[in-house]
C-alpha cells in the first residue's frame, strides 16, 4: 500500500516471486508496486502481511523521523500502524478491472493517507485526498492492464478467464468423441483405471467439472471444427476456465473443456493433456492469487512429460510457451511434483 505521507510503498513482498523479473529482487516494493492487484503471493494469512507491513512501515517512518531529529521510535510506531493497514488492504484487493481497482484503490488510499497524515501531524483531509487520488488512478490503470491479460472485461473485471494447452498440429486422425459421457467413459476405462481415480473423483478433489468442448460452451475466442479446438489460430488440446466478477475469483471452482479429437491420440498423449488441465484447476482451487504463474507451472510439467514419452511436437510448442511466459519460475506449491501427490502424473 502506498503512503502519500512517506512517498513510498509500505508493504514488502515476503519472497522473490519471479527470479526473471528484476523488480522482484527489491522486496520493499510489495508485489511489483501493484498491491492493488497482486495479493499475498504464497497463500499467507492476512495477519502475516499486516505484520510485515507494520515492520517495514515502522522502519521507514522511523528513519524519516530520525533524519528530522524527531526520534526513531516516535516515527516507528506511527509508520507501523499505517503499514499494517497497507498489508491488510493489499491482501483483499481485487484481481483485475479498472473500475473495481480504482474504487478499491481510492478507498484504501484515502484511509491509509488519512491515517498516515493524522499520525504524523499533517493535514488529514489533504492526506486522504492525495491517497485517494493516487490509489484510484494507479488501481484503475493496473486493473485495466490485468483485465486485458486475463482476457476478461478490462473495465469491470468481469468475464471468463482461461488457460489453454496449445498443440503444434491437429490431433485425432479424424477420430473424435461425440459426447461428454463417451469421453468420460473412455477416460475412466483407461487412464482412470490405471490411476484408480475416475473423472468424478477428480472433479470432487479439484472442485471442477470436466466437459467435451463444443461451440456452445467454449469461451469467446475458441472455435471447434472437425473435432479440433482452436484459439487465436492455434490448435488446443484442452482449456480450463473460471469466472471472475468485479475483479474477484468466484468460489474457486473451474470448468475444463477437452478437444474431441484427442480420442484419436495415444493414451499417454491423452493423459498428458488431461493432467495439464487438471493442474490448472488445482491452482485455481488452492491459490488463485498466483494464477498469472499457472501456465509456467503446467508447461513445466508438460515439458517434462513430453521428454519422458517422446512427444517432440508438443515439446516444441510447450517450450515456446514457457519462454513466452517468462521461464519455469513459479511458487513451490504450484509445482507438478506437489500435484503428483494428489493426482498420478505418470512421470517420476
Amino acid at each position: 500500500m502506498y503512503d502519500p505521507v512517506l512517498g513510498r510503498m509500505l508493504s514488502p513482498d515476503n519472497y522473490v516471486a519471479d527470479a526473471g523479473f528484476s523488480q522482484d529482487y527489491n522486496r520493499y516494493t510489495y508485489a511489483r508496486n501493484n498491491p492493488l492487484i497482486y495479493t499475498d503471493p504464497d497463500g499467507n494469512m492476512p495477519w502475516i502481511t499486516m505484520a510485515i507491513g507494520a515492520v517495514i512501515g515502522g522502519i521507514v517512518n522511523g528513519v524519516a523521523y530520525d533524519m528530522q531529529g524527531k526520534g526513531f521510535f516516535d516515527g516507528f510506531w506511527r509508520g507501523a500502524i499505517a503499514g499494517a493497514i497497507g498489508g491488510l488492504t493489499g491482501y483483499y484487493a481485487p484481481v483485475a478491472g479498472a473500475i473495481p481497482g480504482s474504487l478499491y484503490g481510492a478507498g484504501t488510499g484515502a484511509v491509509t493517507g488519512g491515517v498516515g497524515a493524522a499520525l504524523n501531524g499533517n493535514n488529514v483531509w489533504k492526506g486522504m485526498a492525495w491517497g485517494a487520488a493516487f490509489g484510484g488512478v494507479s488501481g484503475g490503470i493496473v486493473g485495466y492492464i490485468n483485465g486485458n491479460k486475463l482476457g476478461i472485461n478490462p473495465w469491470t473485471g468481469t468475464g471468463v478467464a482461461s488457460h489453454a494447452l496449445r498443440l503444434d498440429q491437429s490431433t485425432g486422425n479424424g477420430q473424435k468423441w461425440n459426447s461428454t459421457d463417451e469421453m468420460v467413459d473412455s477416460y475412466n476405462s483407461t487412464i482412470g483405471s490405471r490411476d484408480g481415480m475416475s473423472i468424478r473423483d477428480i472433479e470432487n478433489k479439484l472442485n471442477t467439472t470436466v466437459h467435451l468442448g463444443d461451440n456452445y460452451s467454449l469461451s469467446k475466442g475458441y472455435v471447434l471444427a472437425d473435432g479440433n479446438m482452436y484459439w487465436d489460430g492455434d490448435h488446443v488440446g484442452g482449456v480450463t476456465t473460471q469466472f471472475i466478477k468485479g475483479g474477484r475469483w468466484q468460489s474457486g471452482s473451474s470448468s475444463i473443456f477437452m478437444a474431441p479429437s484427442l480420442k484419436g491420440t495415444s493414451i499417454e498423449f491423452q493423459n498428458g493433456v488431461f493432467k495439464h488441465e487438471f493442474m490448472h484447476a488445482w491452482h485455481w482451487t488452492s491459490n488463485p492469487s498466483m494464477m498469472h504463474l499457472s501456465e509456467r507451472a503446467t508447461s513445466s510439467y508438460t515439458l517434462a512429460y513430453t521428454k519422458t514419452y517422446g512427444f517432440s511436437d508438443l515439446a516444441s510448442t510447450t517450450r515456446r510457451e514457457l519462454i513466452k511466459q517468462g521461464g519455469p519460475i513459479y511458487p513451490g506449491n504450484y509445482s507438478w511434483r506437489a500435484f503428483a501427490k494428489i493426482i498420478p502424473l505418470w512421470i517420476n
